[in-house]
Formats: structure tokens, C-alpha cells, sequence
């Protein structure tokens, strides 16, 4: 599978018609892609590019993803990280503690009182 383009020659025409030879660079660039199991970098073309980000998989290269909160925690020291952590931890016990109905709230509520029948 061609995964890169070539150079390719042709003329540079003016407006008077005239030739000179050029090249016409390809866009090929480098990026990661997992292929049988592995993470590798590899240059594609930019249509390339395209096609495995639409499918997922171009022939054995699948498409390897960056997420944003992998970034922010490669960029976070371990302390750091151990912080955020301990203050999600204590916001969950406080939701937690708020969403128990409390036992006067129980005792005081009857049917009767809702419905309005006696």
C-alpha cells in the first residue's frame, strides 16, 4: 500500500505561454499510527491522512488519538495530580452525604398528608 507520494515533474507555464521545468513537491507528513499492536511514527500523505481519520484504519495502520486529558496529566506533577484527586474524592462524599433523606423527614411524612384524605 503507497502511503506516500512523490515528487512529480511538469512545466511552470506564464501568462506569454512559457515553459520552465518545475517539481511539484508532495504534502506528506509524519504522525503516529498503531500497526499490529505497535505505536510507530510514519509519514502519509495529507489524503492519506485523511482517509484514516475518516475510516479509523487505512489497510494494518489504525488511527492513534490524542485525548486532552492525557496532555493535562503528562503536564502535571504527581503532587499535583494527587490533589485534584483528593478534592474529587471530597466532592463525591459531599454529594453523597446530601442525597441520604434524613430519619425527621421520614417520620414526619404520611400519605394522608400528601393526599389530603383523612
Amino acid at each position: 500500500m503507497k502511503l506516500t507520494k512523490k515528487k512529480l515533474r511538469g512545466n511552470k507555464v506564464s501568462h506569454a505561454k512559457n515553459r520552465l521545468k518545475r517539481i511539484f513537491n508532495p504534502n506528506n507528513q509524519s504522525l503516529k499510527v498503531w500497526y499490529n499492536g505497535k505505536l510507530i511514527r510514519i509519514a502519509m500523505s495529507t489524503s492519506m491522512i485523511q482517509r484514516l481519520k475518516k475510516d479509523g484504519r487505512v489497510g494494518e495502520y489504525r488511527l492513534y488519538t490524542y485525548s486532552k486529558v492525557e496532555k493535562k496529566e503528562k503536564m502535571q506533577k504527581p503532587e499535583d495530580v494527587k490533589k485534584v484527586v483528593e478534592a474529587e474524592i471530597a466532592k463525591v462524599r459531599k454529594t453523597t452525604k446530601s442525597l441520604k433523606p434524613s430519619k425527621k423527614s421520614q417520620e414526619t411524612m404520611d400519605i394522608s398528608s400528601i393526599v389530603g384524605k383523612k
